[in-house]
């Protein structure tokens, strides 16, 4: 029978064994890092259940020197192998003492590794280092703001009081948010500060370019050690600093004389100092795009560029044949050395390419030829596009003392592309009385380019009128060209006859 016993015995011991150390903390943290009195925060834990037992009912209830914590707080039921996170909020007392210290923590619950069946109370107490630090009262101001009006982008410096009224510091350095970065350097030493000093710096910053205009503060970060060693990290509001839109210091102009697609040119480009300061190094590259290609190096430099001064520099550029005519973007960097060191800017700029325009025009009528009897024909007038750019709005228009149009004198044809012809038709009726030989007509078109501007040409061609049996010896058909070319080869042969025969007739009579 004594066996049974000290069977259950040793069972008895290895289940309070395994409950010994059932709950564990796991991982803590402060919220803020840093405690000073007269501030609030929590301690954050983590507990996890090691044992092979259930946890049931878990209170947890903490203290620590300096620390207030408001009454216990339910932890609740936890599985084997189960984790918690909890947030024990306290309140650092004011008349706490710098120093380091460890916080108390007591946790009640109920586990099954005992045998009744109800279940036993357990109790773990655990502990939790904390540093309690000195309170410092740091009193920022700003002095000076140079210059006083800061544009984004900016370079200018900021110089700051620093006056302790709490307790000393050391090792105190500044860094910079994104809005306002420090300039050529990652942090700005302060150093130690003992009660009651005052320590002036002078702070150089960038002005972020996304900054919006108006009052803006600098936020930078103070972190420095305190008489127990600890860590601590203040966050700066300083300024207010004035931001205004961003005066350009480079102005760019450009022109260039020939923009036909397919054509070499020059582009003038004229550099201007607007600053208040003069430039040093002033350097200009023009950017590559799809409608040119440089035809030599694409920067160049200005030099010295003295306040209100303007600088001619040449870029020469052959233009694609493929080029629509239409304003195209030419962009220009300019880089120079000025009182906020090396800054570049970026100047984007419009280049007009224009194509060159070039109609032809030509009449013929139907019937053909035109003859002195009169009556009613058909006039076509034929308008080609010779040149490298489509016209818009085309229209057509005659006039001549041989004709009048029976419906109108105009004609609308609309857009014609490059290597494109269309053609005009018009009613008309020959006046009477006429005689033969050759009369005018004037054509005028009227168009629109492709920058909506509009021209207008005038073409002065030519009608031909023959008498009715001179008409009658060809066939119909033809253009009046062509007849004209056929009666003057028929005058030609008329006339040869007739002088070779008055020449017979006086070497007859010579004879």
């Amino acid at each position: 029978m004594k066996c049974p016993k000290m069977l259950l015995l040793f069972a008895a011991v290895a289940l309070l064994a395994g409950a010994v150390n059932a709950l564990t903390l796991q991982n803590y943290s402060f919220s803020p890092a840093t405690l000073k009195p007269g501030t609030s925060g929590s301690m954050n834990l983590v507990l996890q259940n090691a044992g092979a037992e259930y946890v049931s009912g878990a209170t947890l209830t903490a203290s620590g020197t300096g620390l207030a914590f408001t009454g216990s707080i339910y932890v609740g039921d936890l599985g084997s192998a189960g984790t918690t996170n909890l947030a024990v909020p306290f309140v650092v007392k004011q008349d706490a003492k710098a120093g380091s210290y460890a916080a108390s923590i007591t946790i009640g619950y109920v586990s099954t590794a005992y045998a009744t069946a109800s279940g036993a109370s357990r109790y773990v107490t655990l502990s939790v280092p904390y540093t309690i630090s000195t309170t410092t009262g740091i009193e920022v101001s700003t002095a000076e703001i140079s210059p006083q009006t800061v544009s984004p982008g900016d370079r200018f410096l900021l110089t700051v009081n620093f006056r302790n009224t709490g307790g000393s510091i050391y090792n105190a350095v500044i860094t910079a948010s994104d809005s306002f970065s420090l300039d050529g350097v990652s942090r700005i030493e302060v150093g130690d500060i003992a009660v009651g000093e005052s320590v002036e710096k002078t702070i150089p910053l960038i002005a972020s370019t996304s900054l919006s205009t108006g009052l803006q503060s600098a936020a930078l970060t103070l972190t420095y050690d305190d008489v127990t060693g600890a860590e601590s990290t203040e966050q700066l509001l300083l300024g207010p600093v004035p931001i205004s839109e961003k005066t350009p210091a480079i102005i760019v102009g450009i022109s260039a004389t020939d923009t036909n697609p397919g054509s070499r040119t020059q582009v003038v480009t004229s550099v201007t100092n607007a600053g208040t300061t003069a430039l040093e190094n002033v350097r200009i590259s023009l950017q590559p795009a799809s409608f040119f290609v440089p035809l030599e190096y694409a920067e160049k430099s200005v030099g010295r560029l003295d306040v209100g001064e303007t600088k001619d520099l040449l870029f020469a550029i052959g233009i694609s044949p493929a080029a629509a005519p239409q304003y195209y973007s030419v962009s220009f960097n300019v880089s120079y050395d000025g009182g906020r060191g090396t800054e570049t800017e970026t100047k984007a700029l419009g280049l007009e390419v224009r194509g060159k325009t070039e109609l032809s025009a030509s009449a013929s009528t139907n019937p053909t030829p035109i003859t002195t009897n009169g009556g009613s024909y058909s006039l076509s007038v034929q308008v080609s596009n010779l040149g490298d750019a489509t016209v818009r709005a085309l229209s057509v228009s005659i006039e001549s003392p041989l004709i009048r149009a029976t419906d109108t004198d105009y004609n609308y044809i609309g857009n014609l592309d490059v290597d494109d012809y269309s053609t005009a038709q018009f009613a008309i009726i020959t006046k009477q009385g006429l005689t033969p030989g050759n009369y005018p007509l004037n054509v005028t078109l009227r168009y629109k380019d492709a920058f909506n501007t509009p021209h207008e040409e005038n073409h002065n061609l030519q009608l031909s009128v023959f008498s009715p049996d001179i008409a009658t010896l060809s066939a119909k058909g033809g253009d009046n060209t062509g007849w004209l070319v056929a009666i003057l080869v028929i005058l030609a042969v008329g006339g040869y006859a007739v002088y070779v025969k008055v020449l017979r007739k006086k070497k007859h009579a010579t004879l």
